[in-house]
């Protein structure tokens, strides 16, 4: 949050600088490193279902170990698109899980954590479920 700006220097206590010229400014500690978004339609999972290998293909063991509808299927599928869009070295579907905690909001378990925090939430409705995954640097 900017606190101020006078002819041309910004003035920021919150990322830890009293005033700097705008072209000499650094980023916050907690900058956004990626950001990844997915969208996908529940009957593309449905049918996508039909195929036996497909879950095994895109969810881990523990994943499977949950009973999940079809919506929710879809929203681990857009959770794991989100998370390769905003954290490039996710190339395979079993490096990422996703759990949910005590009060059921999702995370992701990583085989090789990545620096930092990510932040993830999916969302469905109306046959439809997206995720959104916000990568910030440590």
């Amino acid at each position: 949050m900017v606190d101020a700006v006078v002819s041309n220097t910004i003035v920021d206590k919150t990322c830890g600088f009293e005033s700097r010229p705008r072209h000499q400014i650094q980023r916050c500690a907690s900058m956004i490193k990626g950001l990844g978004i997915d969208v996908v339609e529940v009957s593309r999972i449905e049918r996508a279902l039909e195929n036996p290998r497909f879950l095994l293909r895109i969810l881990t063991e523990n994943e499977l170990q949950s009973p999940m509808t079809t919506a929710r299927i879809a929203g681990r599928w857009a959770a794991k698109e989100a998370v390769a869009k905003a954290i490039p070295q996710i190339r395979r579907w079993h490096e990422v899980e996703v759990e949910n905690d005590a009060e059921g909001k999702p995370a992701f378990v990583f085989q090789n954590p990545p620096e930092g925090i990510v932040h993830l939430s999916i969302s469905h409705e109306r046959g439809i479920a997206c995720a959104v995954v916000v990568w910030e640097r440590p």
